[in-house]
This record gives structure tokens, C-alpha cells and sequence, in this order.
């Protein structure tokens, strides 16, 4: 979507002036959405009922500074993906767990960088840029299917946690499905 946004860039007038009035506009709505938000959840507290023990939680230990997270823009591989495994030996057998991990925020990097080389490109870049548009056409579908499924899976996570945390679970949970509704409404 970004490389395919980027380069239809070349089609609008004042495409700056458009980018900067974008950006600013998002900020402020994005303020008042978070404002709106941290206001419904002082009001109506949705976890202060939920009988989940605290005893064993504990505070991450993965908090970086901002020369970490700007570290973390740039993608090791072109497509940023990370690929980790784990060896855990018993007294029988050696199990390997391989997990396939990606940081959206270096795809969007990836992203931005394809899609402004592709518009300074110009005509030449044409078949990628098909190429782009047809596999978002794809992906929006695919998206659009498991929107379609999205209750089904909804149902299937509030299920589980009924059965693993019981029933009192629930009025939280409608008390926080209320405050997104109403943020959301907001």
C-alpha cells in the first residue's frame, strides 16, 4: 500500500504540501483519539473488577531508549524478517522451537524507501508498480476475508478466556467492549 501510494504521488499537484497537511491532521486527531481514550479508561476503570492474580507478573525487561528504536527502523535483511530458534533438551529427546519474527515498522521503512525509488525511477518503473498494485489488490482481500472470520475468532478468544480465567471475567471484558464502542463513537 505505501509503495503503491508513494508513486501515485507524481499524479497530485503540491504532493509536499498535501504530505505535510496529511501528517499534521493525523497528529491532531491521533491527540484527541488518545485523549478521548485515556479519559474513558479513568472514568470507567474496565480492569479495576477482573479477579486476575497479579502475584507472578513482572515488568518487561525489553525497554530500549530512542537510539534503540531508531536502530530498530533500519531492517538487517531486505524484507526484515528475523528467524530465531531455541533448543530446549530433555531427558529423552532435543526439541527445537524456530519462530519467524518481522517488525512492522522496518516493513514500513522498506516500504517508503521502494516506494520513493520507484516514483524518482519514473517510467521505467511501471511494471513494479503494477506488480505492487495487483499483490495490494490481493491483500486486501485476503484482509477483507478474515474481517469476515473476525467474530468467529472474537468469540473464540473471550470462549477461552471464560474457560481459563471464568465467568467473572466477563463483566470487565463488556465493560471494556463499552469503552471502545463509546471511544470509537467519540
Amino acid at each position: 500500500a505505501l509503495i503503491v501510494s508513494i508513486t501515485q504521488l507524481r499524479h497530485v499537484a503540491n504532493a509536499a504540501r498535501l504530505a505535510v497537511q496529511t501528517l499534521v491532521w493525523f497528529a491532531i486527531t491521533a491527540l484527541i483519539s488518545v485523549l478521548i481514550g485515556i479519559g474513558i479508561g479513568v472514568l470507567t476503570n474496565p480492569g479495576s473488577s477482573a479477579t486476575i492474580s497479579l502475584e507472578g507478573a513482572r515488568a518487561s525487561g525489553t525497554q530500549g531508549s530512542w537510539l534503540d528504536f531508531l536502530k530498530s527502523l533500519v531492517p538487517a535483511n531486505f524484507l526484515g524478517l528475523e528467524v530465531s530458534s531455541r533448543v530446549t533438551p530433555s531427558a529423552d529427546t532435543v526439541s527445537v522451537a524456530t519462530s519467524l519474527n518481522f517488525n512492522v515498522l522496518q516493513l514500513v521503512v522498506i516500504g517508503i524507501a521502494l516506494g520513493a525509488a520507484a516514483l524518482a525511477v519514473g517510467a521505467k518503473a511501471e511494471p513494479f508498480v503494477k506488480l505492487a498494485q495487483s499483490t495490494l489488490e490481493i491483500f486486501q482481500k485476503l484482509v477483507w476475508w478474515i474481517i469476515l472470520l473476525a467474530p468467529v475468532g472474537t468469540a473464540a478468544l473471550i470462549g477461552k478466556a471464560i474457560a481459563t480465567y471464568g465467568w467473572d471475567l466477563l463483566a470487565p471484558l463488556g465493560v471494556f467492549a463499552l469503552d471502545v464502542y463509546l471511544g470509537c463513537a467519540l
